[in-house]
């Protein structure tokens, strides 16, 4: 039996590298990980499976050379920015170009200055000590930018947030398409929603105009649940029988993105003619993340 849930978002505040990217990467499958944490992030490492990496960002202070090398090398996964301050340049970054490129003579000393449980991933043995790089995190971040050091731009582009959030698959088919932000979302390739686990149902979210055509809804929603789970008994792989799933089904997805781009996402998805179901999440998402800005 079909049942209803309504949008919601929440921040993912996880200080631990290992613990939060397995947080998020357990997400796609929506299983509790019995792995610890940080042989499964490894696994996912080796697997090449760096889009969960993603989600997990280190800021460091680095000198202008540094900068400069950095500058040149036109990563999309590299953020860099000048301060107002002599020889300080700011640098945020995930793990990813990092693992991406790691034979890259510029990335040595940034991969030295990791915290060591992380930088003891990369088999790094050569020791840069040619360059000034000193690891800071986002207060660093805010104070810099409350002495007017950095400006507000700056301090959007290097701050970031991870949000969770349920919405239905047709929001995101459009939130996905934003750049540059990093996802992680329920897959419907591997998860069964006819198991235990799942209620043995599919999960709607509730239609804003649910009132109004309650019967409507009901009706074919459970048409879809019945199709799924007939082709799922009769032995159908789950990579078929989703396409008998509908737009309104739930989804979780966290998003990791700059204060700047959701910003961005947020003047684009909450105009006056962007989708109803993408102004709804998205006031959700907004007020958590003014909650922390």
């Amino acid at each position: 039996m079909i049942k209803y849930i309504d949008y919601s978002a929440d921040k993912i505040e996880i200080d631990d590298f290992y613990d939060k990217i397995a947080y998020v990467a357990h997400n796609c499958y929506q299983v509790e990980g019995k792995t610890p944490n940080r042989d499964f992030v490894t696994n996912l490492i080796k697997s090449s499976h760096l889009a969960m990496i993603e989600h997990f960002v280190f800021h460091f202070m680095i000198d202008e050379k540094l900068f400069i090398k950095l500058q040149s090398l036109m990563n999309k996964y590299i953020v860099l920015s000048k301060t107002n301050e002599d020889n300080q340049f700011l640098l945020t970054l995930s793990c990813r170009p990092l693992l991406e490129n790691r034979s890259i003579e510029e990335f040595i000393p940034i991969i030295n200055a990791l915290p060591s449980d992380v930088s003891s991933i990369f088999n790094v043995k050569s020791i840069d000590e040619s360059h000034i790089i000193v690891p800071i995190d986002e207060a660093y971040l805010k104070h810099l930018y409350e002495i007017n050091i950095i400006s507000e731009k700056v301090y959007k582009e290097h701050c970031y947030r991870s949000i969770k959030i349920i919405t239905d698959r047709g929001v995101t088919h459009e939130l996905v398409r934003h750049r540059p932000c990093s996802f992680a979302q329920e897959s419907t390739r591997y998860c069964n929603y006819s198991k235990n686990k799942f209620g043995n149902s599919i999960t709607l979210i509730k239609p804003l105009d649910y009132d109004k055509y309650a019967d409507t809804y009901d009706k074919y929603y459970q048409s879809f649940e019945d199709g799924y789970f007939e082709l799922i008994n009769k032995g159908a792989r789950l990579d078929v029988a989703r396409a008998l799933l509908p737009n309104g089904l739930k989804t979780s997805i966290i998003v990791t993105a700059s204060l700047e781009e959701w910003d961005h996402i947020f003047e684009l998805r909450m105009a006056n003619g962007a989708h109803p179901d993408m102004i709804e999440t998205m006031k959700r998402v907004k007020e958590v993340i003014d909650e922390k800005r």
